[in-house]
């Protein structure tokens, strides 16, 4: 049902009642009156004054008409009246539903001015789908409010104040009260705004009568510093700051409210959702971003300030906060482009869909624009999959990020001279890779900004360094130089991304040697009983060349000669294979501190993808690889009859095993690379390097290789057999073509080989080798690769030793992979 408001107007007298004049007297024909027409003289004349007579009657039987035919005529003109918008000093209210009221586009259609469009403004009801309130849309007709409005509501987003015909949300308008005030105050004094005025002092009147019951009710929390679910629109206002938390980690955020309203996520929790906005950069444009945050629907009161987001001024310490989002939108503008920083804290990343925590305490790289670049549609959940319960008090966190919908827009702001307004709403997390758990590719690391503190370099670390003081000084140099040059004097960017930097290769590690790594010393041909003495035989690496190292001899002076032995005794390289120990083995510190002492390490989560798995299987002890697929041809271990040493020692065993079948140089010298060709032939064709061959049992293998350079190869040929044994199998120098001036030799040398299944294998019908070939520049040694078959684990390995000359030339050497398949 409609109802009309009108302003009030002026009492007037009353009119004395109107008294019908009384009918004239008729003129007949033959009066003195009509002989005067009839002497005209003319008939044009006597045709005019016809007219006028007619005229004349018509108006004496209209007097005579009753008067409820008069009435209706005086109706039917005034509805003939043009319609002018905005015409009436009044206001309607209206519902959506029972009025049949339509929202048309005006552009869409002729200019047409109804019976609502004379009012001032049109207040509508609509019943929102699933809401349990009426919404309240206030369609604005009068010019003079459209000009007020574009003028007190410019600088809020999201609102479409140049068209013709505004419509606001009547709850928007509530907020804007003391700026409507003030701004009608300005017009008093302009005497050509008086209707201005009184448009504006109307919807004044009107949104505080419609606000008397909030504005009391309001008042009454916010003095005790609390709200209930359904005033939480009241308390945030367009552009204040809102404080609220960064996903998990219990930092402070900030950001700009826009709009809110109720929603309903998927799964059926009622929440207030909050539409802000924030400055943010994709790597190269800084500007604002949408973002959203959620308050579950609550019960009754509550504090403002344990609600989920809330506005800054009610915060316990606002100044203090506003001092730390200034500061932390200082770091944040400072962290654009690439920054190698320490980390310590909280930082998450992105797992199917959800924000997962994760401990970081390392030195971290922070680059946004090469993150965007792989990952250029980086996904962010949904609120309802952020939602959790929690049980102290039945409410729900909620936090959602649209920032890949519509991205980062530019606004022009400098990130050096930023006000501190827009400082305090920088994101508060950047995106980086950590260095300690090297996660980025796969897992998409957010550092939250509060957390990022520069390096503190410590300076004795460059005097503990391990090589030469000229090679020191040399280093020290080049970062001098390269720190000290000028922003325009920089070299090519010959190696893409990083040119621009300075790199320094201190030493390439073969073995996986590095420096400061201890090995045990020991004479080759010494009893075994003796190296169990090692306190005088211990040495540290202090060089490394690419086929030989330098070791410093530690305790008791030795005269070391040829033919001694280093073994190392720490084997950080061990750990590129973690161990999973299955829940259910017992006495898990056991296992580690006996895995540990083989430098073997565990896989303490999910973050690291396990090598070898030990499990428990019909009481018995059983090793998987990391498909999770059984290792056979392993000894039997049943639970009750093998101790935790034993299972380990097997582990250790086959970590070396896929240690040697790994070990590749990935950066030989070119022209090494191309001077040798070795090849597998079999069954009357050659292989190609890492595709398996398949023999009968018995049948030979050739091993060819060439030496096409111009100085000798020395070729080490190994067996990676299915015993999970490392032999060796021969040693060759192959010298250059026509070496010694011997026309006939050409470089070509060739081994055969025969393959056999070993009976312990035979009940599998087949088993597979690996011929490995190691090609080496100048002599060396890879006796300390070589392994027993695993069922001899305790017994000495000795094979043939190969003396070198003392030379720390620049040596080179490749690794060649021939798989095969013995078939019986």
């Amino acid at each position: 049902m409609a109802s009309n408001i009108v302003a009030p107007e002026p009492p007037t007298s009353p009119r004395p009642p109107e008294t019908p004049p009384g009918s004239p007297a008729c003129t007949p024909l033959d009066s003195p009156r009509v002989h005067e027409f009839l002497q005209l003289g003319t008939i044009d004349r006597f045709e005019h004054g016809v007219e006028r007579l007619v005229r004349a009657l018509e108006k004496v039987d209209a007097r005579n008409e009753p008067d409820d035919v008069r009435l209706e005529a005086t109706k039917h003109v005034e509805a003939e009246k043009p319609k002018i918008r905005a015409s009436k000093l009044e206001y309607k209210l209206i519902d959506e539903v029972t009025s049949k009221y339509k929202i048309v586009d005006s552009a869409a259609l002729p200019e047409e001015v109804t019976d609502l469009d004379e009012y001032m403004f049109v207040v509508r009801a609509r019943t929102e789908k699933g809401a349990s309130e009426q919404v309240f849309y206030v369609d604005f007709k009068s010019n003079a409010l459209r000009d007020v409005l574009r003028i007190v509501l410019r600088d809020v987003h999201g609102l479409s104040l140049g068209e013709d015909k505004i419509t606001l949300e009547r709850n928007l308008l509530y907020h804007y009260i003391p700026e409507l005030e003030a701004h009608g105050t300005e017009l008093e004094d302009d005497t050509d705004s008086e209707a201005k005025l009184k448009h504006l002092n109307l919807l004044v009147e009107y949104i505080r009568a419609a606000y008397i019951s909030t504005s009391s009710r309001l008042a009454s929390l916010l003095e005790n510093r609390e709200i209930t679910y359904d005033l939480l629109w009241a308390l945030f206002k367009p552009n204040m700051e809102v404080y609220t938390t960064v996903l998990d980690a219990e930092k402070p955020a900030c950001c700009r409210y826009d709009s809110g309203k109720e929603r309903t996520t998927t799964t059926g929790i009622v929440y207030f959702h909050v539409e802000c906005r924030l400055l943010d950069s994709h790597g190269q444009v800084f500007g604002e971003v949408s973002t959203a945050l959620g308050i579950g629907k609550f019960p009754g009161a509550k504090r403002i300030d344990r609600l989920e987001a809330f506005a800054l001024e009610f915060h316990a310490h606002q100044q203090e906060m506003r001092e730390y989002f200034v500061r932390c939108g200082r770091q944040f503008a400072s962290l654009m482009g690439q920054h190698h920083v320490q980390y310590r804290g909280n930082a998450f990343y992105i797992e199917k869909g959800e924000y997962v925590e994760v401990p970081v305490d390392s030195r971290i790289m922070v680059d946004v624009a090469y993150f965007r670049k792989i990952n250029p549609n980086y996904p962010r959940p949904h609120i309802n999959e952020l939602a959790r319960p929690i049980s102290s008090n039945n409410t729900y966190v909620l936090f959602f990020s649209d920032t890949e919908a519509e991205g980062v827009k530019t606004n022009g702001l400098d990130t050096t001279t930023m006000s501190e307004g827009n400082l305090m709403i920088c994101s508060q997390t950047v995106y980086g890779w950590s260095f300690g758990h090297n996660r980025w590719l796969d897992d998409i690391t957010e550092f939250v900004v509060d957390d990022i503190t520069e390096i503190v370099w410590n300076p004795s670390s460059f005097d503990n360094l391990a090589i030469l003081a000229t090679k020191k000084k040399v280093i020290t140099a080049l970062a001098k130089a390269h720190m000290s040059r000028v922003s325009d004097d920089v070299i090519d960017d010959f190696v893409e991304g990083k040119g621009q930097g300075l790199i320094t290769l201190l030493q390439y590690e073969f073995w996986r040697l590095v420096l400061s790594h201890r090995l045990t010393l020991y004479f080759q041909w010494s009893p075994s009983s003796d190296r169990d003495v090692k306190g005088n035989f211990i040495a540290n690496v202090t060089h490394l060349w690419p086929l030989t190292s330098e070791l410093e001899l530690l305790g008791t002076p030795h005269s070391l000669q040829t033919g001694w032995i280093a073994e190392p005794l720490t084997c950080s390289y061990l750990s590129d294979f973690p161990v999973w120990l299955v829940p259910e083995l017992s006495r898990q510190d056991e296992w580690r501190a006996a895995l540990e002492e083989r430098s073997l390490s565990t896989c303490i989560d999910n973050e690291q993808d396990p090598a070898l798995q030990v499990v428990l299987s019909n009481n018995k002890y059983e090793i998987l690889d990391e498909s999770g697929r059984e290792i056979i041809n392993l000894p039997a271990m049943p639970q009750d009859q093998t101790d935790t040493s034993r299972v380990c020692n097997v582990l250790e065993h086959l970590a070396r095993f896929r240690m040697a079948k790994d070990e590749i140089n990935k950066m030989p010298r070119a022209a090494f690379r191309e001077s040798l060709d070795v090849q597998i032939r079999a069954n009357r064709k050659a292989s190609n390097l890492e595709e398996q061959i398949e023999v009968q049992h018995g049948n030979i293998v050739e091993l060819v290789m060439k030496n096409a350079g111009d100085t000798a190869i020395y070729v080490y040929v190994y067996n990676l057999g299915p015993l999970w044994q490392v032999k060796g199998m021969s040693y060759e120098v192959i010298p250059e073509r026509n070496h010694d001036g011997d026309l006939k030799f050409i470089g070509i040398s060739s081994k055969k080989i025969k393959m056999t299944v070993p009976p312990a294998m035979s009940g599998y019908g087949s088993c597979e080798d690996i011929i490995k070939v190691f090609v080496t520049s100048q002599p060396t040694s890879f006796d300390s690769l070589e392994l027993p078959n695993l069922d001899e684990l305790g017994k000495t390995n000795v094979g043939d030793k190969t003396n070198r000359p003392n030379s720390h030339e620049s040596g080179d050497w490749v690794a060649l992979n021939f798989p095969t398949r013995t078939l019986l």
